[in-house]
């Protein structure tokens, strides 16, 4: 299971995934962005909980990879 926190970002960053200190799992979607656009974020921060993506460090590589395999 996983905390999610609507915020303010910057409006070329739909969200992000984290773990913190004590190894919760926090999603961050960003309010600024329609429930829509949320709603496909969630489901993509979903995806890299799911493939074990929070230890990797390149988050580029992560997501070029993520967006190849959709193609």
């Amino acid at each position: 299971m996983s905390r999610i926190v609507m915020c303010q970002l910057p409006t070329d960053v739909r969200g992000f995934v984290k773990e913190d200190v004590d190894g919760e799992v926090i999603i961050f979607l960003n309010s600024r962005l329609t429930q829509e656009a949320n709603m496909k974020t969630l489901l993509h921060e979903q995806g890299h909980i799911k493939d074990d993506d929070l230890g990797e460090c390149n988050v580029d590589e992560i997501e070029y990879l993520k967006h190849v395999k959709k193609g």
